[in-house]
């Protein structure tokens, strides 16, 4: 199982582009092999650069996951969805509520809502409002349920359309990668709005028991020092073998992280594999 950054807020390759969002490629070696495009970027350029650059051939994703409604996230769908037109689009049907933002204290449109109900007459969606299995060892969540421990769920500026106004947006539709691997159980988040510790302990209850083995993605922490402290302690009691954080997570907040697991922590900025059996 191999995973890439394929955009990342930071770039050290040359060759590379970065943006403000995130893009990952997935490659299972499962029996029957399974290639996943996990978001696609803000601008959609960026990542059209970049899998060109690293020879990815577009013809072999079979999946394009969208895993909700930001523009860091869903922004180059018109761009990438062309040049997937094989692929099946993977989504919770409240991607599709508008966005908003609070913005100098004023509420702005944050995603790219009108472009993805384009798609809707021109590519075929998986709908993934309970956990949906793309092969034995990939699960796409579904809604992840909150719990009693909300480090890191982020409500307090972030705003969505609802049925009659505009309301506090709590993510319900923001989707998750659980992957089985020999050595226990990765969880791929996007940001982790819904409370990293959340996301975890519901993708591992998909997987009857398995061990963590590895956390990869956006933490949503922004550089909140107590917040990452207190994430800290609790993902320690988690043990896990490998910790990716990046795009949202903040500079700060993961070098934190790699002071706390000095073993465990792997750089992930666009570009950056990591490989697990």
């Amino acid at each position: 199982m191999k995973i890439t950054a394929i955009v990342e807020n930071s770039v050290y390759n040359k060759h590379l582009w970065g943006e403000e969002g995130l893009s990952f490629l997935i490659e299972s070696s499962d029996i029957k092999p399974v290639q996943i495009l996990f978001d696609c970027g803000r601008s959609g350029t960026v990542a059209m650069h970049n899998l060109d650059v690293l020879d990815v051939d577009l013809n072999k994703v079979q999946y394009l996951i969208l895993s909700h409604g930001h523009s860091g996230h869903i922004g180059g769908v018109m761009n990438i969805s062309t040049a997937l037109s094989e692929s099946c689009i993977v989504l919770h049907p409240g991607i599709f509520c508008q966005k908003f933002k609070l913005t100098d204290n004023k509420i702005q449109p944050s995603g790219d809502q009108p472009a993805l109900r384009k798609l809707k007459t021109h590519y075929t969606f998986k709908i993934a409002e309970k956990p949906l299995w793309l092969s034995d060892t990939i699960v796409v969540s579904g809604k992840i349920p909150k719990d009693k421990n909300n480090i890191g769920l982020s409500n307090t500026h972030y705003f969505v359309k609802g049925y009659r106004e505009i309301e506090p947006d709590l993510f319900e539709e923001e989707l998750a990668l659980g992957i089985k691997t020999n050595e226990g159980i990765v969880v791929l988040t996007a940001c982790a709005h819904r409370g990293l510790l959340n996301t975890i302990h519901y993708i591992l209850s998909l997987f009857n028991g398995l061990p963590l083995f590895g956390i990869v993605g956006g933490f949503h922490l922004f550089d909140n020092e107590d917040a990452t402290k207190k994430l800290i302690e609790q993902v320690k009691y988690l043990n896990p073998k490998v910790l990716a954080p990046c795009h949202c997570t903040g500079l700060i907040s993961s070098a934190t992280f790699y002071s706390a697991f000095p073993k465990e922590y792997h750089r992930f900025t666009t570009g950056d594999v990591i490989v697990f059996k």
